[in-house]
């Protein structure tokens, strides 16, 4: 059994108040040593970081909180949200992973992608998974990757990402009447995500188009689990079926979806990535539209909590406004203090 040595913290506080140089590294180095002999249940060495990823070991993370390092659309210094298992980290300014320029740009508001924190491992390293495609020709999967210690602190390869690749990132809790919703339904939470990560659970694309240009109808898919999902959908779908939680007006009609491409600034200034596009000739999106094609949507979503269906396109920047959360985002301290 691997026991993390959380009598640390208060060994600290001992020697904040008037403990001893030699106190505070007994307990740094007691923790180390406890640490180095970590071994799971059945006396095998406590798995790292990549054994966890590659088997997909959500059952050996822990309910603590992480301390991730943020950085909101409105701010350019760093701050230190302290978020909780299954919460929610927005990330925006590019695509992870993907090569293709504007793409981010196509997906309305601040925030493009959607992550959730999975919990933390014995030796404090942070987990979370996403939808994640690798190009518009092949699509994706879900995945899970290490955020690295809290305030972003030795950061695994498997989520430096998050943090190269994106200009804003921050994350929201769940109000506490949402999150006692998931935590009732924690494990069953834990047994579909270790499901879908070991089945490689496919990333769906959201318009589907015949290719022939001589076809105007492009069509929105908002279909749940079938043949796989979105980025953002894949969460609201998932906490909507198991928790019974509804992410209200979190979609995008095909009629704002239009127009975002149509009269929006950035929207307006979206080309046809190159792999979508059948036409052989630089394109905006906006100029599809000019020419005539038009978006169908999908069946109307129907929240199993009740309320009225809603059609279009689940987006990251209409569920990041979900009344599901916390009002506001508590926040550390922008320079981090280490006696914290």
């Amino acid at each position: 059994m691997c026991m993390r040595p959380t009598f640390t913290s208060n060994l600290l506080k001992r020697f904040r108040l008037g403990g001893g140089t030699a106190l505070l590294c007994a307990s740094i180095s007691l923790g180390t040593a406890l640490l180095a002999g970590c071994e799971e249940d059945g006396g095998a060495p406590y798995p790292g970081p990549d054994e966890i990823i590659r088997d997909a070991r959500l059952d050996l993370l822990l309910d603590e909180e992480y301390q991730f390092p943020a950085k909101p659309v409105s701010i350019r210094v760093t701050e230190y949200q302290p978020i909780r298992k299954w919460d929610v980290i927005f990330s925006g300014g590019s695509t992870p992973g993907l090569g293709v320029s504007m793409v981010a740009m196509a997906i309305p508001g601040a925030y493009d992608h959607i992550l959730v924190y999975l919990g933390k491992d014995a030796r404090g390293y942070a987990y979370a998974a996403e939808m994640r495609p690798d190009s518009l020709e092949s699509g994706g999967d879900l995945r899970m990757f290490s955020l690295g210690q809290d305030y972003g602190e030795n950061i695994h390869p498997s989520g430096a990402h998050i943090f190269s690749t994106n200009t804003q990132y921050e994350a929201r809790r769940f109000a506490e009447p949402a999150r006692q919703a998931i935590l009732a339904k924690d494990q069953d939470l834990v047994r579909q995500v270790t499901k879908d990560l070991l089945g490689n659970f496919p990333y769906q694309f959201e318009y589907r188009h015949s290719g022939s240009i001589l076809d105007r109808a492009v069509y929105l898919v908002d279909d749940g689990r079938a043949g796989g999902t979105g980025c953002a959908d894949y969460w609201t779908t998932l906490l909507e079926e198991v928790a019974g939680l509804c992410f209200y007006q979190s979609r995008m009609s095909a009629v704002g979806i239009r127009d975002y491409f149509l009269y929006d600034h950035e929207g307006s200034q979206v080309r046809i990535p190159a792999e979508l596009n059948p036409f052989g000739v630089d394109l905006y999106v906006r100029e599809l539209f000019q020419l005539g094609f038009y978006l169908v949507e999908d069946q109307p979503h129907q929240y199993s909590c009740g309320g009225n269906p809603e059609s279009g396109l689940v987006l990251p920047n209409l569920v990041y406004q979900s009344n599901l959360f916390e009002p506001g985002n508590p926040t550390l301290s922008p320079v981090r203090l280490a006696t914290q």
